[in-house]
C-alpha cells in the first residue's frame, strides 16, 4: 500500500465534528444565560434544569424536558417538549413540527411557516401529545396520531417508559452493537490477513473504481434479488446471494477499518502500524462519526460502498478476476504490521 497519510488530519476533523455537532444538553440547573446556535444537530434541555437564552437550529431538533427561558427558532426539524417541559418564549419554524407532551407547554406564540397561534399548552389529561405541523400544504394544528417524542437513538420515549426501560437503553444497545462488530472484525483480520490485505490494497490503489462498483452493487442488489426470488428455484439463489452480499459488506467494513486506522497511525507516528491496532482505532473513528447527524449516515454509506466494491473487485480478497487472471495493481498482502 502507499504511504500517504491523508487520515492523519481526519482524526482531528472527526473529533471537532463530534464536538461541534453533538447534542448540547443543559446539564446543570441555572445554566448561564446565552444564546445557542447550531447548524445541524440537537439541543437538549434535561428534566429539572433551566437554560436561559434563545436557541436557534438550522436543521435538527430541540428537545425540552426542563425549562427553556427563551425562544426557539428552527428552519427545518422538530421541537419536542416533554411532560415537564416549558418554553417561556415562542417557537418559530418553517418546515417540521412542534410536539408538546401532555403537561408540557409553550407560553409564547407559535409561528409555523408564517401562521401563528398564541401559545400551545397541552392538558395533562390529553391521551396524546399536542402537535403543530408545518408542511408544504400549510399549517396543521391538532392531536398527534402517534407519539413523536423521541430519544437520541430514535426510539419512542413513551414506549420505553411503558416497558419500564430507562431512556439510555437505545444508546447502550448501540454501543454493544459496535463492540459486537469489533469483536467479529478482529478474528477476521487474524484468520485472513492476506485476503484482507488484498482488499485494503484495492481501496488504497483505486478508491474511485471501488466506490463506483460498491454503489452499483448496493443499488442493484435489492431489485435483482427480488427478480431472482420470484421462482421457487430462484429463492435459494437469492438467499445465497443475499448472504454473500452481507459477507462482502462485513469483509469490506473490516478492510476500511484497517485502512483508516493504520493510515491514521502512520500519519501520527510516522511508522508502520499493527493491523489489529489500526482496526481498533478505525472502528472508534467510524463510530464517533456515526453519531453526527446526517454526516454519520453519509460516512456509513461511503464505508459500505468502498468496502463492497473492493471485495467484489478482488473476488473476496483472492486477488483473482471473476473471469480468469489476477486483478491488477499492487501487491497481495496484509495491511502493514509493526
Amino acid at each position: 500500500m502507499g504511504t500517504r497519510c491523508w487520515p492523519g488530519w481526519m482524526i482531528a476533523g472527526l473529533i471537532c465534528g463530534v464536538a461541534l455537532m453533538r447534542p448540547i444538553p443543559a446539564l446543570a440547573a441555572g445554566a448561564p444565560p446565552g444564546a445557542i446556535a447550531e447548524l445541524v444537530g440537537q439541543v437538549q434541555v434535561a428534566q429539572g434544569t433551566t437554560l436561559h437564552g434563545d436557541v436557534s437550529v438550522l436543521a435538527g431538533s430541540v428537545e425540552v424536558e426542563g425549562t427553556l427561558d427563551g425562544s426557539v427558532s428552527l428552519a427545518a426539524g422538530q421541537v419536542l417538549v416533554g411532560s415537564q417541559g416549558v418554553i417561556t418564549g415562542g417557537v418559530t419554524f418553517r418546515v417540521g413540527q412542534l410536539s408538546v407532551a401532555p403537561g408540557g407547554r409553550v407560553d409564547g406564540p407559535v409561528n409555523a411557516d408564517g401562521q401563528q397561534t398564541p401559545n400551545l399548552i397541552c392538558p395533562a389529561s390529553s391521551p396524546t401529545p399536542c402537535v403543530v405541523q408545518a408542511t408544504s400544504t400549510g399549517l396543521s394544528l391538532g392531536r398527534a396520531t402517534r407519539v413523536v417524542t423521541v430519544t437520541r437513538a430514535g426510539l419512542p420515549a413513551h414506549l420505553l417508559r411503558a416497558l419500564g426501560w430507562p431512556a439510555w437503553v437505545p444508546t447502550l444497545a448501540r454501543v454493544l452493537g459496535w463492540l459486537g462488530l469489533l469483536a467479529l472484525a478482529l478474528p477476521v483480520a487474524a484468520v485472513w490477513p492476506r485476503s484482507l490485505g488484498t482488499v485494503v490494497d484495492q481501496i488504497a490503489r483505486d478508491p474511485g473504481r471501488s466506490v463506483l462498483v460498491g454503489i452499483g452493487a448496493l443499488v442493484l442488489a435489492m431489485p435483482v434479488l427480488l427478480v431472482v426470488s420470484i421462482t421457487i428455484i430462484g429463492i435459494p439463489l437469492a438467499i445465497a446471494a443475499a448472504l454473500a452480499l452481507v459477507g462482502a459488506w462485513f469483509f469490506g467494513y473490516v478492510a476500511v477499518l484497517a485502512l483508516l486506522g493504520t493510515r491514521t497511525l502512520q500519519g501520527l507516528f510516522s511508522r508502520p502500524a499493527n493491523v489489529l491496532t489500526g482496526i481498533l482505532l478505525g472502528s472508534l473513528l467510524l463510530e464517533l462519526a456515526g453519531w453526527i447527524p446526517v454526516l454519520g449516515f453519509l460516512v456509513r454509506l461511503a464505508v459500505a460502498s468502498f468496502g463492497v466494491g473492493a471485495v467484489l473487485l478482488t473476488r473476496f480478497g483472492t486477488g483473482q478476476r471473476w473471469f480468469g487472471g489476477q486483478s491488477g495493481g499492487g501487491p497481495v498482502g496484509g495491511p502493514p504490521q509493526a
